[in-house]
């Protein structure tokens, strides 16, 4: 029963002084929250002001960081482009050279080819000038013969004896005129001569034969193929032969 007792007197004690204690609870929180919140309008604005420029600087250092990407970006593409158009220049060029060089490779063939009929038809009009300054050498050596013959012979022979060697010199001389001729147009005049030249030659050799004044066997090597004769400036050097003659 005591003991009942003091536990209601203690639970009135509790009662009586919990609300004091509560309300002391209350004011100092209460304090608290205010000591860190701001306690006016002003403060809120400013502090809102702040925050507002913190984020604007923030959103500023971002833009300018996107537009240095951007810039950079472009500029890449710019270079990229310029490359490119510098790439395609550069194959189109060597495309170009090598067409040239094609073409430059196809004409040297072509010369060299030219170069060597050139030399093969100069080397066969050259053996047959040859040959012709040879029977030109042989008439001279039976003119000779003839004059030496004519000079043991007695004065009082035929008139008509020295008319005939008269006339065969002065042929051997128009034949060696006519020749003189011909190689001095061959080499002075182009190629629309060169048909007529090697007419005149033909004609040179065919009044030599006709005069038996070629040996036989050397016929076939003296008149060639018309179509091997050279063409104009062939025959530019004069042979000592016919310098002689």
């Amino acid at each position: 029963m005591i003991f009942g007792l003091g536990f209601l007197l203690a639970s009135l004690c509790a009662l009586t002084i919990l609300p004091t204690v509560s309300a002391r609870a209350s004011r100092l929180a209460r304090r608290r929250i205010e000591a860190t919140l701001p306690v006016s309008v002003s403060e809120v604005v400013a502090e809102r002001d702040h925050l507002r420029a913190e984020f604007a600087v923030v959103q500023r250092r971002l833009e300018r960081k996107a537009e240095a990407v951007a810039a950079r970006r472009h500029a890449d593409m710019a270079a990229i482009g310029t490359r490119t158009m510098e790439a395609e220049a550069a194959v189109a060029a060597r495309i170009r050279s090598e067409a040239e060089v094609a073409r430059a490779l196809e004409r040297i063939a072509g010369l060299d080819r030219d170069l060597a009929s050139a030399r093969a038809e100069g080397e066969t009009g050259l053996a047959t000038l040859h040959a012709l300054e040879e029977a030109h050498r042989a008439i001279l050596d039976d003119l000779k013969a003839t004059r030496r013959m004519q000079a043991t012979t007695a004065p009082s022979g035929a008139e008509g004896e020295t008319v005939g060697p008269a006339s065969t010199a002065a042929e051997i001389e128009a034949l060696r005129a006519e020749l003189t001729a011909a190689r001095a147009a061959l080499a002075a005049r182009g190629s629309d001569d060169t048909a007529e030249l090697r007419r005149r030659i033909s004609e040179v050799a065919d009044a030599l034969v006709r005069h038996d004044r070629l040996p036989q066997d050397r016929l076939p090597q003296d008149r060639l193929p018309q179509d091997r004769l050279p063409q104009a400036g062939a025959f530019s050097a004069t042979s000592p032969a016919l310098a002689e003659s």
